[in-house]
């Protein structure tokens, strides 16, 4: 994590917090993006119809995968809810 990340996160309690990430071929960027979130009720990543290997590289990372046909992120970060 970043100092500011770490400095942030020392003063701010995240474990009523949910995280929906949007994503379409992600599967490269995902890991960096999980990896840096601070500890957090729930991380929702809703696979927006990828052709990659982001829903299996989010589960693989402990988030809640979904799954939304429709594209656009409106209607991917509406499925996360």
């Amino acid at each position: 994590m970043s100092p500011e990340t770490v400095a942030m996160t020392s003063t701010v309690d995240f474990n009523d917090v949910a995280v929906i990430i949007p994503a379409l071929n992600e599967e490269q960027s995902l890991p960096l993006v999980l990896r840096d979130l601070p500890n957090v009720a729930a991380i929702i990543v809703v696979d927006n119809g990828s052709h990659d290997e982001t829903a299996k590289v989010s589960a693989g990372s402990g988030a809640i995968v979904a799954e939304e046909a429709d594209r656009g992120y409106g209607s991917a970060c509406l499925r996360g809810l």
